[in-house]
């Protein structure tokens, strides 16, 4: 059966939420200028070439940018080893893609060349005022990452007056 109390809980804050994004949307058109003024920050997320669903990312940070009133910013950090040269056709093309969609949804789309991520996210940030940074969790596959932190402890220990989001 559908309608168990479970799904009608689901449905509600699906509907709840939707509203408030509409009429937060809708007030941003109507007073632009006003809500500049309003705005609590902005907001970032880093994409990776390995995060296999970069579309639940995007949609959190749409969604917490929307919270607060705020612009955002989806960033890539292409390093040397991800130069078009180097990488697979195809994680290339699902980093365009996912930066393309970030534009689709609002967001700005920037993509970052550097060789360590960790710097690059934290320049960033701090030139553009980031007061909210969305990353997936890190994964560790190889060895020598366990003797260096992890580009999420980077930018936890230098942005200490961002809130890092993990999804």
């Amino acid at each position: 059966m559908f309608f168990t109390e479970k799904n009608l809980a689901c449905l509600r804050e699906m509907t709840l939420s939707k509203t408030a994004y509409y009429l937060g949307h809708r007030q941003r058109e109507t007073s632009a200028a006003e809500n500049a003024q309003c705005s609590l920050g902005q907001v970032a997320v880093a994409l990776s070439s390995r995060i296999p669903d970069p579309g639940a990312l995007l949609r959190e940070t749409m969604r917490l940018a929307a919270q607060i009133n705020a612009p955002w910013h989806a960033v890539h950090v292409r390093t040397p080893q991800e130069a078009p040269t180097k990488i697979d056709e195809d994680v290339q093309r699902r980093v365009m893609d996912a930066l393309e969609l970030a534009q689709r949804m609002g967001g700005t789309a920037i993509v970052l060349k550097n060789e360590d991520v960790g710097q690059a996210l934290t320049s960033f940030a701090h030139e553009c005022g980031i007061t909210h940074m969305v990353m997936g969790r890190p994964t560790r596959k190889h060895l020598y990452h366990c003797f260096s932190p992890s580009v999420t402890e980077v930018l936890m220990r230098e942005l200490a007056n961002v809130d890092i989001v993990t999804v």
